[in-house]
C-alpha cells in the first residue's frame, strides 16, 4: 500500500460522518454474522436430533425383526 492509499484511508476513518456510517455498517455485519451462526447452530442441532431419532428407529426395527410379535401375544 502506498502513501496515497494510506492518506485516503486515514481521511475516511477520521471524518465523523464516515465513522458513523462505518460503525453502522459494522453493526449490520455483526448482526448478520450472528444470525448466520444462530441458523447454522439450529440446523446442526436439528440434523443431530434427526440422526438420533433415525438411529433409535433403526434399533427398534432390528429388535422387532428379531423378535416378531404374533397377533395372539398382543395385550389387547
Amino acid at each position: 500500500m502506498d502513501a496515497h492509499d494510506e492518506k485516503v484511508i486515514c481521511d475516511i476513518f477520521s471524518k465523523k460522518e464516515n465513522s458513523d456510517y462505518l460503525a453502522s455498517s459494522m453493526l449490520t455485519q455483526k448482526i448478520f454474522g450472528g444470525m448466520f451462526w444462530v441458523l447454522f447452530g439450529l440446523f446442526a442441532f436439528m440434523a443431530a436430533r434427526a440422526l438420533l431419532i433415525a438411529r433409535q428407529a433403526d434399533e427398534l426395527f432390528k429388535r422387532a425383526a428379531l423378535h416378531p410379535v404374533l397377533q395372539q401375544q398382543l395385550p389387547f
